[in-house]
């Protein structure tokens, strides 16, 4: 399991505490949040290596020049 996988199943962990009243606001916040920025490691992670997968088929002439850009 990812980083990602890990902080959720802590998350959900935390919910459940936190509706048995065994833990507060605070506490399952942080876990949320958490949760989001190893969502967003997982996704940037994501992109760089579509981004390279692109870069290297482009590279060896397997597609025309990239199709996204920073424009767009």
């Amino acid at each position: 399991e990812g980083e990602y996988e890990l902080a959720h199943k802590l998350e959900q962990g935390e919910l459940t505490r936190f509706k048995q009243g065994d833990s507060n606001v605070l506490t399952l916040n942080l876990r949320e949040q958490a949760t989001a920025e190893a969502r967003i490691r997982k996704i940037e992670a994501r992109v760089e290596s579509l981004k390279f997968s692109v870069s290297l088929l482009t590279s060896l002439g397997t597609i025309p020049e990239p199709v996204f850009t920073q424009n767009h």
